[in-house]
């Protein structure tokens, strides 16, 4: 079989490409999707007949996921493929994060590997702005090289990259104009993509990293010294957030006025939907309506609706008719991961599955604190942010973080090698 490093090399590239090959008409989607997931499973195969030990975090958890989704499925009466495609967009993708986390490669090929993550991302901003110069602002016409259709992806990545980016800075491994430019294109990119999210994402990006950091640390010379430059890019990143997204200024439209207020009353309208509407509730009534839907059969507020009940296929019994979210009347306030999931699996599949990328959050945390090199601190304190981006997304906004290749590879990769080299690497020592 390949190298480890062609593994990832190779599914990086197809990641970052997909995009471009379904606007050229050589692969569909769905196809390069499948070609990936074929890769992964090669990949974890390799990993598990090696004589090595293999290091699987909270395999007890993940075993209890399956088996919850098994459970769920049969109880309510699913066929095996479709609970097969509900595991394979929230379950599967996690044994790309164990091969990874098991991988052999030397300090140079993962080096390698970072930098090659670093250039797709790169590529996206030139993509970004033939978009923007093409067609305008558009929430889902060419996602950067990534996806056509992604629509969610613009808001997620950028809270991402600046919270990495952030972490490199507060260590000295970025100077100012390099932090400056990174963001810019960050909002940019979000802004193309007609992301009204990529504003608050992105400066709760910028304050969960300096707060971590400030506590890590503890130096109030710190603290008082970023206040200035903490405020002037939430600032900046505010005003030009509001004037150039037309939803989010008085006057609909691109460069408006700048009105606070506006933008405010504008998020609480669009997360409090009525239930019902034309577009269904908003993801803050749907919580509650989910929860209430569920309630009402004890059972399946323990084991759901049954897993790939809400799982879009040609195997699924399930009409996209209008749409996935509309199912049960509540729309597009269900489209979070953290209710995609609880409505198909219940309490316990979202414990069993949520429970183990918090106890791998843990784990960052406890290294980030605990170490004292501060390059590798800088290291930690990006796994964390991308972690939490991770976990804000699939609870607040989307399942992106959680179930899409375009955000999971990158992600898996990463947070893979900060628990191989740096996580693992104490608990030997």
């Amino acid at each position: 079989m390949p190298k480890d490093k062609t593994f990832l090399t190779v599914l990086l590239s197809l990641v970052f490409t997909q995009g471009i090959f379904e606007m050229l008409g050589v692969f569909s989607l769905t196809i390069t999707r499948l070609i990936i997931e074929t890769i992964i499973l090669l990949f974890f195969i390799k990993i598990v007949f090696r004589k090595d030990r293999i290091i699987f975090p909270s395999f007890l958890l993940y075993m209890g996921f399956v088996c919850i989704c098994l459970a769920s499925g049969l109880a309510n009466d699913k066929t095996f493929l479709e609970i097969l495609m509900f595991f394979r967009r929230y379950g599967f993708l996690y044994l790309f994060l164990v091969a990874v986390i098991n991988s052999r490669l030397g300090y140079k090929d993962k080096n390698k590997i970072e930098k090659l993550i670093i250039i797709f991302f790169i590529l996206q901003v030139p993509v970004t702005i033939i978009k923007y110069i093409s067609l305008g602002v558009t929430e889902q016409v060419v996602i950067g090289t990534i996806n056509p259709t992604l629509g969610s992806l613009p808001a997620i990545y950028p809270m991402a990259v600046i919270s990495v980016s952030f972490s490199f800075f507060l260590y000295k491994k970025l100077s100012v104009f390099q932090l400056a430019s990174i963001i810019a294109a960050s909002i940019f990119f979000g802004f193309a993509g007609a992301k009204r999210a990529t504003v608050p994402y992105a400066i709760v990006g910028l304050l969960l990293t300096t707060f971590i950091f400030l506590l890590k640390e503890k130096y109030v010379l710190h603290f008082l010294k970023f206040i200035p430059i903490l405020a002037f890019v939430g600032c900046a990143v505010l005003y030009f957030g509001l004037r150039l997204t037309p939803d989010l200024n008085p006057q609909n439209k691109v460069w408006g006025k700048f009105d606070v207020n506006h933008a405010i009353e504008y998020y609480d309208r669009y997360s409090n939907r009525s239930i019902g509407g034309a577009e269904g509730s908003g993801r803050i009534n749907a919580i509650g309506a989910s929860f209430r839907l569920l309630v009402a059969d004890k059972i399946q507020l323990f084991f759901g609706k049954g897993a790939g009940d809400l799982i879009m296929s040609s195997f699924s019994r399930f009409e996209k008719d209008p749409g996935e979210n509309f199912k049960y009347n509540l729309g597009y306030g269900i489209r979070t991961g953290f209710l995609q999931v609880l409505l198909q699996v219940g309490i316990l599949g979202s414990l069993f599955l949520f429970s183990i990328y918090y106890r791998i959050l843990v784990k960052q945390f406890e290294s980030y604190f605990r170490s004292k090199d501060k390059k590798q601190s800088a290291h930690i304190l990006a796994a964390i942010g991308l972690t939490t981006t991770f976990i804000i997304d699939t609870f607040s906004y989307s399942d992106i973080a959680i179930a899409s290749l375009a955000f999971y590879i990158p992600f898996a990769i990463l947070i893979g090698f900060n628990y191989r080299y740096i996580i693992c690497s104490e608990n030997l020592g």
